[in-house]
């Protein structure tokens, strides 16, 4: 599940909606691998958050997010093309050649 909450008050507004969803679906959010990441220039203290993990980068459908550019251009493209290389010297060169190719179109789209 990804949710965008404007602060810590809306962070606990959902958490509440949740679990009431919860009790009455019996369904429940994985506490352990709950992320958070800052929207803007919020500085957010991981105390606040109960003891959800507030990362710097975070993954989101395959992709990388993050403010740091260097390290987001290392999760989402090289390292993407090492798995790459190594998976085309078997198999059909072709065919990693196009999901590559698909791949970074798709993160072209989204802005820095």
């Amino acid at each position: 599940m990804t949710c965008f909450v404007r602060d810590k008050e809306s962070y606990a507004s959902l958490f509440a909606i949740l679990e009431s969803f919860g009790l009455c679906s019996g369904l429940r959010v994985n506490h352990e691998k709950t992320e958070i990441l800052a929207l803007g220039n919020s500085i957010l203290d991981e105390k606040d958050f109960n003891n959800h993990r507030v990362c710097e980068i975070i993954k989101i459908l395959g992709d990388y997010f993050g403010y740091d550019e260097k390290q987001r251009n290392d999760f989402n493209f090289r390292q993407t093309l090492k798995s790459i290389k190594n998976q085309s010297t078997c198999g059909n060169g072709g065919t990693y050649l196009f999901w590559a190719k698909s791949k970074l179109l798709k993160l072209s789209q989204f802005p820095s």
